[in-house]
């Protein structure tokens, strides 16, 4: 039996080293850049775009983040990275350079019965966006900051965002602060203003740490300012309302004109990108490696079906790419104690396999990547094996150690 190995933390008192169009993550195989779109909605001449910077200034894939957004490897420092940056300018996705790093919006990707309209959540999205983008102190959050856009559905909500809201059934939205529901609610007239100003007021905190969830007094200091300053807007619930939504992620399959596709470990090449956005529709890239693909007639599913899956990707809600996820591993990393992704393609095809059952490797003890739900991880060591351990549903915890096998779950 196998002793838990500590999440190995970085030094959260100097500026995070989070990618952005404009700072590379100096990985092994190159730097990494991460377009940041809120609500990580694309058009097709975006995505097209986005196959196109990742054939001519990357390693030739796109890679999904586990916050949505499309990453390229292998970026080179220099000219070649002062030439991705013009060109991402000129695609109409960097609109807010200072503020790049912080506009992480994650969404529904769903319509949930009850909940705001599609195009009322998009026009959240840009609200919010922009009155993020016109606060100055905002630009100094880090990079890891999350904000969450639920419709009601119970996906994006346990995510760990910093700050966000929950869709109520009456129409209201509960407001999200360090990954935990408030008893704060608000008409979606209010919404905007006051999750802009929990944002200034997370920002003005003397923080100490990359994230709300581990700054001691914050949400509460935070709860007390929107008391304080928002009296009339904001409705209080009982403690004994005061509950997410239980708890869903979309799984790849097909909801009225939504074909959702999962994308083993979110790694898609530049040119499924681009024959994706071919074929016209908006796309949505969710945290848990998938895409959802919008405006899709009963006519053309089976032909998008096909190339789907022609280009490495799924829409069997039963395919082991669901619930098997990965770093990135060796040899891009140099923290990695093994390629964990070859590994991890291999879990993905064998017979023993169940699906359902959630499965992370990690080369590391950082955990990049990682699920924020019950899963099992396999934790790569120096000595070249495996530990192996069951994780609490914050994705951050054990359960057990050593003991079950994955099947066993």
């Amino acid at each position: 039996m196998h002793t838990f190995i500590p999440r190995q933390e970085s030094d959260h008192s100097c500026h995070d080293s989070c990618p952005s169009t404009l700072r590379l993550f100096p990985a092994q195989d190159g730097g990494i850049a991460r377009i940041r779109k809120p609500g990580s909605l694309f058009t097709p001449a975006e995505l097209h775009f986005l196959g196109e910077a990742a054939a001519r200034y990357g390693d030739g894939f796109l890679h999904l983040s586990n916050r949505s957004h499309p990453q390229l490897r292998g970026v080179n420092k220099g000219d070649t990275h002062e030439r991705l940056i013009a060109d991402i300018a000129a695609a109409g996705l960097l609109p807010h350079p200072t503020h790049d790093s912080v506009r992480t919006i994650l969404v529904s990707p769903l319509p949930h019965a009850g909940g705001p309209s599609d195009s009322s959540l998009a026009r959240l999205v840009d609200e919010l966006d922009q009155a993020f983008c016109a606060c100055p102190a905002v630009a100094e959050l880090s990079g890891r900051t999350i904000i969450a856009l639920d419709n009601g559905s119970g996906d994006v909500c346990y995510e760990r965002p910093d700050l966000g809201a929950v869709a109520q059934p009456n129409g209201s939205w509960m407001i999200l602060l360090a990954a935990a529901p408030t008893p704060l609610t608000c008409a979606q007239d209010h919404l905007v203003e006051i999750l802009a100003a929990a944002a200034q007021y997370y920002a003005e905190f003397p923080r100490q740490q990359w994230r709300m969830v581990d700054e001691e007094q914050c949400r509460e200091t935070i709860v007390l300012r929107l008391q304080e300053s928002y009296s009339q807007q904001l409705t209080e619930l009982k403690d004994t309302e005061v509950a997410l939504p239980p708890r869903t992620q979309p799984t790849a399959g097909i909801t009225a004109d939504t074909v959702v596709a999962a994308i083993p470990f979110g790694r898609m090449t530049a040119e499924a990108a681009q024959e994706l956005a071919d074929f016209g529709y908006p796309v949505r890239f969710t945290p848990w490696h998938s895409v959802a693909i919008y405006g899709v007639s009963a006519a053309a599913r089976d032909d998008l079906c096909t190339a789907l899956t022609r280009l490495g990707m799924s829409v069997d809600p039963h395919h082991p790419a669901n619930w098997i996820s990965a770093c990135g591993g060796q040899p891009g990393c140099r923290r990695a104690h093994a390629d964990v992704r070859a590994d991890a393609w291999q879990q993905m095809h064998s017979p023993d396999y169940q699906p359902g059952v959630r499965i992370h490797y990690a080369g590391c003890a950082r955990r990049c990547g990682h699920p924020n739900a019950q899963h099992w991880e396999r934790l790569a060591t120096a000595q070249g094996e495996y530990v192996e351990t069951l994780m609490d549903t914050d994705g951050r915890t054990p359960v057990t150690t050593g003991g079950q096998q994955p099947h066993e779950l």
